[in-house]
């Protein structure tokens, strides 16, 4: 097997020969022709820094635009032929980031992306990421509680504009990582990958995409899962290589990120004329005027810039979780508001969306209806690093692998049952899933577990 040295200097002299040849391309199995649309795109690796899109973690394979695959570096190697090529590319590339190429480089030499998270016993492999055609759905309705203990309008038809994604899965058994700690952690019902263009005929001035939830493990290679800086490094003192296992919270966990007042907005700035905009502002910045439900938080938020303001999505990551409430619970208010509160001066807004309706549009398809039994779907694990992350509403990300989809039914319950006394199997207690969701859990993967788990 050929070393890392020989490997590079094989890449970099073909790629200098590829300047008079560019219908093919190095790869770890050799030269092959390139694809004709990236013959027209591509530049050679000492202008232009390779793309990491589509990469897979170990394999030597790349996902491309139009769902076809081809031979290419594997994201760890195009992360480090990046770093080797930087010190050039700043005299050559006009777009050149120093802030971002140096932090890319401490990530790389330090094992906080991709080019040091292949854990051991792990299948790092890579998931591999279908991108589906943008379309028209239609979702059934969801009735639901909603924060006011009563039932919202029932909605005969949601129709969403929106971009798919899927990842290819394999089951993980537990029982391969038997030894080890699992991380018992939470996780909403956003999807990961997926772009929302449009609700209920109206479309958005701009794309809202959608981070995860529970594939945020797959769609983000070289990381795990997103979270505050004080819970990661809560975590991470309890060891580096813990398996991951997120569980499902209820139908209102999609309110606190920061997609849930994006979708708010975007849907607002078309919908709702000038008037309208200009009341709903006034109720944000008092938060919502006293007239929102008892027991919800009230934030005033009074530097808040207006629904069409500009760079709207980094405002909201900016703010608590709390105020975003607020924002959400100020639209549900006004596009349905109950009798005491027409009473207490708040008027009928139309096109306003209730939260009801805002979480139709931000939660994945496939979790709509499932029942809020704290149902763990996807297996990771971790590799000890930490980075900024691409999520707008947590700071921090554990570096790490997403395995693969458990191999049998399991649920919070199934791995704490000593934190669910009042539940049964078809039923989760409201106090015993509060428990639950308190600090960071961790629980041992060890014989005792896996016989109750029927391994």
């Amino acid at each position: 097997m050929a070393s890392m040295r020989e490997l590079s200097e094989a890449i970099l002299g073909q790629t200098i020969l590829n300047k008079e040849t560019e219908d093919y391309m190095m790869t770890p199995r050799g030269p092959i022709r390139r694809p004709a649309e990236a013959v027209e795109v591509e530049e050679s690796v000492f202008s232009r820094p390779l793309d990491m899109e589509g990469r897979f973690s170990m394999l030597p394979l790349r996902d491309v635009p139009g769902g076809e695959r081809e031979f290419a570096l594997p994201l760890p190697l195009a992360e480090m032929m990046n770093v080797f090529t930087a010190p050039g590319r700043a005299l050559t590339q006009s777009d050149f980031d120093p802030e971002q190429e140096a932090l890319d480089f401490a990530l790389g030499v330090t094992g906080g992306s991709a080019a040091g998270t292949a854990p051991v016993g792990s299948l790092a492999m890579g998931v591999p990421r279908i991108q589906l055609p943008r379309g028209v759905e239609r979702p059934g309705a969801v009735p639901e509680m909603d924060d006011r203990k009563f039932m919202q309008p029932k909605m005969e038809e949601m129709t969403i504009d929106a971009e798919r994604v899927q990842f290819e899965k394999p089951a993980i058994s537990l029982a391969d990582y038997e030894g080890k700690n699992a991380l018992v952690t939470m996780t909403d019902r956003t999807p990961a990958g997926d772009v929302i263009y449009g609700a209920r005929g109206v479309e958005f001035n701009e794309p809202l995409p959608l981070q995860g939830g529970q594939n945020y493990m797959f769609n983000n290679p070289g990381e795990v899962w997103a979270m505050d800086t004080g819970g990661a490094s809560t975590v991470l003192n309890r060891g580096g290589d813990m398996i991951v296992l997120p569980m499902n919270m209820a139908t209102t966990s999609v309110d606190f990120p920061t997609m849930a007042p994006a979708a708010h907005m975007r849907y607002s700035q078309n919908s709702m004329n000038k008037k309208n905009k200009k009341y709903v502002e006034r109720l944000i910045k008092k938060g919502g005027d006293s007239q929102l439900p008892k027991g919800d938080d009230q934030v005033p938020i009074p530097d808040f810039p207006g629904i069409d303001a500009p760079d709207m999505d980094n405002y909201l990551a900016g703010l608590s979780g709390p105020q975003r409430k607020t924002i959400n619970n100020v639209f549900n208010m006004v596009a349905n508001p109950s009798p005491k509160q027409i009473k207490g001066g708040i008027k009928k807004v139309d096109g306003a969306l209730t939260n009801t309706e805002m979480r139709m549009i931000i939660t994945a398809p496939e979790q709509l209806d499932i029942p809020s039994l704290m149902q763990i779907e996807n297996v990771g694990i971790m590799s000890g690093g930490r980075s900024r992350g691409p999520h707008m509403t947590y700071n921090t990300s554990l570096s790490g692998e997403g395995l693969g989809r458990i191999d049998r039914p399991l649920t919070a319950q199934d791995m704490m049952p000593q934190l669910f006394p009042r539940s049964t199997p078809d039923y989760i207690d409201s106090k015993d899933a509060y428990t639950a969701r308190l600090g960071q859990r961790t629980v041992p993967i060890d014989e005792k577990l896996l016989r109750r788990l029927g391994y």
